[in-house]
């Protein structure tokens, strides 16, 4: 899933929580870094630092322009991986 506009970010966050009813995010998949789609995706990061960012090598390469993600856990997928949930 993407994140929000950080305009949207508290209530996006706000509901978040409330559909994962105490439970921790595993993945953020981030499929695109237009920033109303990625917005929040540090804010996020930061609020659950367990979480593993999800994306190719170009989402991280050009995230970086964006925000500092260096210091979360990330998979870099390519055409045709499977991300396997359990």
């Amino acid at each position: 899933m993407d994140t929000v506009d950080s305009r949207k970010s508290k209530e996006w966050l706000e509901n978040l929580e409330k559909e994962l009813a105490g439970k921790n995010p595993d993945y953020l998949i981030i499929s695109h870094l237009e920033p109303d789609h990625s917005g929040t995706v540090l804010e996020l990061a930061k609020k659950y630092p367990e979480i593993t960012l999800v994306g190719n090598a170009k989402t991280f390469a050009m995230g970086e322009s964006y925000f500092d993600l260096s210091c979360y856990k990330k998979e870099i997928v390519k055409e045709g991986d499977i991300l396997e949930l359990g």
